[in-house]
């Protein structure tokens, strides 16, 4: 009987993507953005010494640090998970998630980084790896190595727990009463996916992420400003030198 994608072994992933094991890289970077794929990949060239291989139209391998490392743009929970899947069979063994949350909270300001420690599944693919689960964490060792980080850096950040969810527009002033009824500090697209899916497969994940819109207070990615929009752009920056200084440790 053939073979369909569930029953693919590291094998079949391997050949299917045409990589040969070297070729897998040991860290992936997920980038959690709905905007011009071509152009953040550009961006992201420069991190790396040399590229060794654009695996996907959405992702690329490059060399630093003599390590193998991927960067992926990826935007909401299916596009998360094809990437995780598929590599974490492969044999990479971390996935750091970065990107951007609606803050739920007074605590959680723009400008600021938030180091996520667990997250809800609202997103529909995490309870299809474990249908017995609804909250997903990192990794302890990826978590305690990107806090020391953060300190030795003297960045300000925050932890918490968040919602995943792959319907935005559905959020509303109830439904953001209700997650913070729970004390979910923000909500994003992709990482209980991540955390879920790394999980399965044995590797280890953790989220970066800085506040894009506070939903909370009202605001939303449609009435940003010039001041918002520089506090982000700070804060992203920050995170990008953490995620890569976290993919060669």
């Amino acid at each position: 009987m053939k073979k369909i994608y569930g029953d693919f072994n590291k094998q079949d992933w391997l050949q299917n993507s045409h990589l040969n094991e070297s070729e897998v890289p040991e860290t992936i970077i997920l980038h959690g953005e709905d905007g011009n794929v071509t152009e953040n990949i550009g961006e992201w060239e420069s991190a790396f010494e040399s590229i060794v291989s654009r695996p996907r139209w959405n992702m690329i391998v490059g060399k630093r640090r003599n390590k193998l490392i991927g960067f992926a743009n990826v935007i909401w929970a299916p596009m998360t998970a094809l990437i995780v899947h598929k590599f974490a069979m492969m044999g990479t063994k971390h996935f750091i998630q970065i990107g951007y949350c609606g803050s739920l909270s007074a605590h959680l300001n723009y400008g600021e980084i938030l180091l996520v420690k667990s997250a809800k599944s609202e997103d529909g693919v995490s309870t299809q790896y474990f249908p017995n689960e609804l909250e997903f964490f990192p990794g302890n060792n990826l978590f305690n190595k990107a806090e020391m980080l953060l300190k030795e850096k003297k960045y300000l950040y925050k932890t918490g727990s968040i919602v995943t969810t792959s319907a935005m527009f559905l959020e509303t002033q109830n439904v953001v009463k209700n997650w913070q009824s729970n004390n979910y500090i923000g909500v994003d697209g992709e990482t209980a996916t991540t955390f879920a899916v790394a999980q399965k497969f044995g590797a280890e994940a953790i989220s970066i992420l800085t506040c894009s819109d506070h939903v909370a207070l009202g605001d939303t990615l449609f009435n940003s400003d010039d001041d918002r929009s520089n506090l982000e752009e700070e804060a992203f920056g920050k995170i990008q030198n953490l995620a890569l200084a976290l993919s060669v440790l």
